[in-house]
């Protein structure tokens, strides 16, 4: 006889209940234990990369790796606070660089929840990792109710791992009170843990909130996680049979069954692909020794995993995924120069153009000062996603030397991309006192978005003077682009730039090639700007300029979200952005 199919639902369940149970007993005695679970002794171990070699001829990067109770981040200091409900807990408040208490004021939660699930995760800009860091991680009032609108704070942790920042997401998760966290809550926890563990420990929490979640709901996820936990804590034959009965009842995950087979030293089938890794499977991949297939690390992959390989990925890997995390921002510059110190590497080439000769020219430069391989370790990145987060790495040895000739311009340059403005004055100061015309050139565009009134009156012959300075040889649609990049920035951030400043790139206008966001996207985001809703603005203006970032976007939606931007009050997180896209694109 066969079996109807409402007999096999109920047998799956039977039995997956049977294996919850088991699971949820025999992990008691395990919960209780202090400390990170500590992995089998065969599992590679993977230390930490070392300081920066000393002595260094200028500070290196301040940022280091976030502690667990703070979070730096462009002079923000993100510190744990008491908030007046579950649903508005933060990290950050306005006075530590959060984003204002009210700024879901006038956003229903349906809207709110639906932009938080859409921000970008990789785009390479620091400044957008900087905006979607506070967005998620300010302390605020819950947007207005909106019937059947999922619970906003279980994805605002699950985006902040995305983005590369699981230790924040963790604290978030921990400062929301144990009567208050939701099924969704604890799984962003359980994730966000499971993604900082390491090849030889996982985190203290993450098995206890794995075999709490057994006793606590029904599901896969769970009984998945426990048995995880089982074999980490070498209770094989609970998590074998676990593993068996999900078999049993038919659930289909091909990567989480290759991991447990790994681990149980069983030879499993080939995994060929692995195009969306999630937490827990890289935490088991890890623990088993075992690499993840090729197309996990595709140029889509998620900062948070990008940024976990550099940090514990097998040596080869890690400084091309190491610059790849500094672009979105999940990895710190402090980080980035660990790693480069780290490397074994031969002198540097004349025109650096890889990982491990970018890391050769930081050694280098971290023994002796030498001008003029700083002004190649400056310029090389130009042109390229990983440019600002380079700017960022150098930003402190930069800013400490005096200002000497012939380094103004790409040493100005390098400071208006890393958001330091004020140091890049003191370069274009020195241009000013040397006569350097080229360099007060070519640092003009950066110099009047920065501040315009130090810049003096706008004027077209300050920016033909600045098309002069580009490089000979430029393809005309291409010095177009930038020139019409410059004029727009500096019109959305409020200049008088009139119709007949536009001739020039208006001569031979064509259409732009760039993804444009869709029209409901810009049009909210005007609206929103217009009606002073800082945090719709802001999720708006992330989702326009999407994964590509800044110097990718289709010029009008930059320019709308820069102006949006400026228009709630972010003045200088609008400027930071414009920067970004002007050294992006070779301005």
């Amino acid at each position: 006889m066969t079996a109807s199919s409402a007999d096999v639902r109920r047998r799956r369940a039977c039995t997956l209940a049977a294996a919850a149970a088991v699971l949820a007993l025999s992990a008691a005695p395990a919960a209780a234990q202090q400390g990170p679970v500590r992995l089998f002794p065969s599992a590679p171990t993977t230390e930490a990369a070392p300081a920066p070699a000393q002595p260094t001829p200028a500070p290196a990067p301040q940022q280091s790796q976030p502690r667990p109770e703070s979070r730096s981040l462009s002079g923000i200091t993100a510190a744990p606070l008491e908030a007046p409900g579950a649903a508005g807990v933060g990290l950050l408040e306005e006075r530590t660089g959060g984003l204002p208490y009210r700024l879901w004021q006038g956003t229903g939660a349906e809207l709110a929840t639906t932009l938080i699930a859409k921000l970008p995760a990789g785009a390479p800009s620091p400044m957008m990792h900087e905006l979607a860091y506070r967005l998620l991680a300010s302390t605020a009032a819950a947007p207005q109710p909106t019937p059947g609108a999922p619970a906003l704070l279980p994805l605002r942790i699950e985006k902040l791992r995305l983005i590369g920042e699981a230790p924040a997401a963790s604290r978030l998760a921990e400062a929301v009170p144990e009567g208050d966290r939701s099924e969704a809550v604890r799984r962003a926890l359980l994730d966000a843990l499971l993604a900082q563990a390491t090849a030889d420990a996982v985190p203290a929490e993450a098995c206890p909130l794995a075999a709490d979640g057994v006793r606590r709901f029904d599901g896969p996820y769970w009984q998945k996680a426990a048995a995880f936990c089982a074999l980490v804590e070498k209770r094989a034959a609970e998590a074998q049979l676990a593993v068996a009965m999900l078999r049993e009842t038919g659930h289909e995950d091909a990567p989480f069954f290759w991991a447990a087979d790994q681990l149980s030293g069983i030879k499993p089938a080939s995994l060929k692909s692995l195009p969306a890794a999630n937490p827990l499977v890289l935490a088991m991949a890890r623990a088993a020794g075992a690499s993840l297939p090729a197309d996990a690390l595709g140029d889509g992959a998620a900062p948070w995993l990008v940024a976990s390989v550099a940090r514990h990925g097998p040596a080869a890997d890690r400084l091309a995924l190491a610059e790849r995390a500094a672009a979105t921002g999940a990895l710190p510059p402090a980080e980035l120069a660990a790693l480069y110190a780290a490397q074994t590497v031969p002198a540097p080439p004349a025109a650096p153009k890889t990982a491990a000769d970018r890391a050769a020219v930081w050694q280098v430069l971290s023994r002796q000062m030498d001008a003029g391989l700083l002004a190649v370790a400056l310029e090389g990145p130009r042109f390229t996603p990983f440019y600002a987060a380079n700017a960022q790495l150098y930003a402190e040895t930069v800013s400490a030397l005096p200002p000497t000739p012939g380094l103004a311009a790409a040493a100005g340059r390098a400071l208006f991309a890393a958001a330091r403005p004020d140091a890049a004055r003191a370069w274009v100061q020195e241009a000013r006192r040397a006569g350097d015309e080229a360099a007060l050139r070519a640092l003009w565009p950066y110099e009047r978005v920065a501040d315009a009134p130090a810049a003096g009156p706008f004027s077209p012959e300050m920016i033909a003077a600045w098309r002069g300075t580009q490089p000979p040889g430029t393809p005309k649609p291409q010095l177009d682009r930038r020139h019409t990049l410059v004029l727009g920035l500096l019109q959305a951030l409020g200049e008088p730039v009139a119709s007949a400043d536009w001739l020039t790139p208006l001569t031979d206008a064509t259409v732009d090639a760039a993804p444009v966001p869709d029209a409901a996207i810009l049009r909210a985001m005007d609206v929103a700007a217009a009606q002073g809703r800082m945090g719709e603005t802001v999720a708006l203006a992330l989702v326009a300029l999407g994964n590509e970032g800044p110097a990718a976007v289709h010029p009008e939606a930059l320019f709308r979200a820069v102006a949006a931007l400026k228009r709630v009050g972010l003045e200088r997180e609008a400027k930071a952005l414009a920067l970004e896209a002007m050294a992006a694109a070779g301005v």
